[in-house]
């Protein structure tokens, strides 16, 4: 799919909605504020390159769960399942290992104020959102320890003035889902609020397993609960806690799709031919378990069936005190916990006289956890006078456990490593209003971070597992420098030089050997942006070019001679590129909003001269004595060149009724990328993808219902997310994204149905 192509398309799908009656009304683009830099300010002045969705742009483009952000974000890319661990999030190129369990994410998660560096948050932000921001670049100042690549800021709904309920729910066809949702909030008295939010879904799965005849393969249950409590006795003070639960059970059949069967050794090719095409798409191959060879092996395969099971816990409190109205205290507490417990197959399913027979070959589970409290404190001042002033310190206590136990062909080694992390940091930010236009910013931000291992093996070989060393420290100062012009109320030219830092950690990985640790990642560079509004406020063009060089990138391979992941540092690389968001709402036709986004990156190992050689890589092709091969020049994974997206929303009332309709289109393109964790043969390129996304609804906000039909990757384009050569390096398996989706929704306040 070319990008000439998405634009045509595009058009045509904009001139479709552009067909209606003309209006006089003049809709002007609704300003966000936002919390960039820790206080409010609205989108279009923030000298920081960011997107943001209001909880109503959220309902309207139907953004359902944290991936689809991808088909509205340029550049943006989530897998919350990449790989059934940790999830997999990307921005620019710049992104983390999902198969890591101890690494920390290049993209951090801020829920509520607390900023968490581990993905599976992304179960228990999704859901209730008042807002997302989705910051691009290092943020070095405002988000906790740090973060190279780029900050996902949500903020959840709270409480509400009046008595509040709404029902929701929903069937999908494909996977034959059900879901619910019931949202109860108001006041308890004048000065004491809550919200309740309650999530139940059911699926039997989207994929087909030909191997078993299963047509609804991968099944999965799960229950979301958040209760808000505030408190706001008065306009000085006001207290805020948040406690979400989230509990997943999957039966994990699906593993990784082989998408290419081709030889890369030499060797024969699949053993699964001719049951499995090896591309993409809505099937895979899935041999029954072998319960009676795996469940002796090791408790955490309990009877040998696949299963996959996450449970999550986030809770916030948030303070606010002004003590007078030049000066305000913020204090934020977070306990963040993840637990996962997995039975996954990479078995093979070999055709034997008309039967279908597994044979044991790869299979593994797991019981990874992670846990962290932090607390941040921050003062900020309002002066009237040209200078301002926003700092604090923060403090991060974590524990993240990997118990890996994979099985190669009725080998096994299971083994446990633990890692306790403690982090503190102080930071802080001038701003100089110079002029009455232009402004400057200056601040820094210094961590120090202690992280120790050890391990144990359970088996075959008990014993303890040496790391040497079995401590780390690490020390960063990032500072941060933006000078700010802005001549009028729509127009914000800035530029910027950033830095950013992320902790090194250990190799938690069994079998094999290597390196037992990985060192820090720092990003240096800049950016320059402008902001803008037109006619009346009804066009926005924003624009960003940016350039970042990383030192110590931090990438995972898997060698399947050892099968072992692990994670080494890149000796460098480089970020550059421009993106172009805009936001359009026609004068002449009520209620269309047109956006668009474009992003070209160009993301490249600078230095990676130690790269390790995938199975079967030759001298011809470039391994290195055996062992490395030189990656410079190459391209970072998951980052391709041209990233684009495209949406329509026409929201207005029914001729000669009370009723309103809303109809909705978006779509998002990607050119070709790389999708080995960092080493591979050239069969592991994804070719891109063009998704197609759209929806409509008939609506009566006043009696309090709606009805709505959501369709996502209408044109069902199946797509590699993160792959690896597959142990004897015969196929390429990977994680894939989700087929076509078509969801019909019922939503009923009975609060404004029944007049109450």
């Amino acid at each position: 799919m070319s990008l000439s192509r998405l634009y045509s398309t595009c058009s045509l799908l904009a001139v479709g909605l552009a067909m209606s009656i003309a209006s006089e009304a003049v809709a002007q683009i609704d300003e966000i504020v936002v919390t960039a830099r820790k206080r409010e300010e609205g989108l279009q002045q923030v000298p920081v390159a960011v997107t943001a969705f209001s909880g109503a742009e959220i309902q309207q483009r139907g953004i359902d769960g944290l991936e689809d952000l991808s088909t509205a974000v340029a550049g943006l890319f989530i897998d919350d399942q990449a790989a059934g661990q940790s999830g997999l999030i990307s921005l620019r190129g710049v992104s983390s290992s999902a198969l890591n369990q101890t690494i920390e994410q290049a993209i951090s998660i801020n829920v509520d104020g607390m900023a968490v560096s581990n993905g599976n948050v992304l179960r228990v932000g999704q859901y209730d959102l008042e807002q997302v921001e989705v910051l691009k670049g290092p943020q070095a100042l405002f988000f906790g320890k740090n973060s190279p690549g780029g900050i996902i800021s949500l903020k959840t709904k709270g409480p509400t003035d009046e008595f509040f309920v709404q029902g929701r729910a929903g069937y999908e066809f494909n996977a034959k889902e059900k879901f619910g949702e019931v949202i109860v909030s108001g006041p308890l008295s004048d000065t004491f609020g809550y919200r309740g939010v309650f999530f139940v879904t059911d699926q039997e799965g989207p994929f087909e397993n030909v191997a078993t005849g299963d047509d609804n393969a991968e099944a999965s249950r799960e229950f979301f609960g958040r209760l808000t409590l505030e408190f706001d006795p008065s306009e000085d003070f006001n207290a805020n806690l948040k406690v979400s639960y989230s509990d997943v059970d999957s039966d994990a059949t699906v593993g990784a799709q082989r998408i290419n069967c081709s030889v890369t050794t030499g060797g024969p090719g699949s053993a699964e031919a001719p049951l499995d095409d090896c591309v993409p798409n809505e099937t895979f191959v899935s041999a029954p378990p072998l319960a009676s060879a795996f469940a002796p092996i090791d408790e955490t395969f309990r009877d040998g069936t696949y299963f996959w099971e996450q449970t999550t816990l986030l809770a916030t409190l948030g303070l606010d005190y002004n003590p007078t109205d030049k000066l305000s205290i913020t204090s934020i507490t977070g306990y963040y916990q993840t637990d996962q417990e997995y039975f996954q197959e990479f078995t093979r399913a070999v055709p034997v006289g008309g039967l279908i027979l597994p044979t044991n070959s790869v299979t593994a589970s797991n019981q990874p956890s992670y846990r962290a409290l932090s607390q941040e404190v921050r003062l900020a001042t309002n002066f009237d006078g040209p200078l301002n002033f926003v700092g604090g310190v923060f403090f991060e206590d974590s524990f993240a456990v990997d118990r890996p136990c994979p099985v190669f062909f009725g080998l096994y080694i299971c083994a446990a490593y633990n890692v306790n992390g403690v982090a503190y940091s102080t930071f802080g930010q001038m701003v100089a209003d110079v002029t009455d236009t232009v402004e400057i910013t200056g601040g820094l931000r210094y961590t120090r971070e202690k992280k120790e291992v050890d391990a144990y093996a359970f088996g075959p070989v008990p014993g303890p597992i040496p790391f040497t060393p079995d401590e780390r420290t690490f020390d960063n100062v990032s500072p941060e420098f933006t000078i700010t012009w802005r001549p009028t109320d729509d127009l914000t030219m800035y530029g910027a030089y950033k830095e950013g830092y992320k902790s090194g950690s250990f190799n938690t990985a069994t079998g094999g050997s290597g390196a037992q640790n990985f060192d820090q990642e720092l990003a240096e560079g800049g950016e320059i942006g402008l902001k803008s509004t037109w006619f009346d406020r009804t066009l926005r063009v924003n624009a960003t070019a940016y350039r970042y060089n990383y030192s110590g990138l931090q990438v995972s391979s898997f060698d399947a001679t050892i099968n072992q992941i692990s994670t080494s540092n890149a000796g460098a690389a480089r970020v550059q590129g421009i993106e172009l968001e805009t936001l359009w709402t026609p004068p002449q036709i009520e209620g269309l909003t047109l956006n668009g986004s474009v992003n070209y990156n160009r993301a490249r190992y600078t230095d990676f001269r130690q790269a390790p050689c995938y199975l079967g890589q030759t001298a011809a092709t470039g391994c290195i004595g055996g062992n490395f091969q030189d990656l410079t020049g190459e391209q970072i994974v998951q980052a391709p060149d041209w990233t684009a997206t495209f949406g329509a929303i026409l929201d207005r009332a029914l001729p000669n009724s009370d009723l309103r309709f809303r109809v909705s289109a978006d779509a998002a393109y990607s050119s070709e990328y790389f999708t080995q964790l960092s080493a591979g043969p050239p069969n592991l390129w994804e070719d891109g993808y063009f998704m197609v996304n759209a929806g409509g609804a008939i609506y009566d906000d006043t009696q309090g219902w709606e009805v709505a039909v959501i369709g996502r990757n209408l044109n069902n384009d199946m797509f590699a997310t993160i792959s690896n050569n597959s142990v004897l390096g015969q196929e390429i398996t990977s994680a894939t994204n989700r087929p076509r989706a078509i969801i019909v929704q019922l939503t009923i306040r009975p609060t404004d149905l029944f007049g109450n």
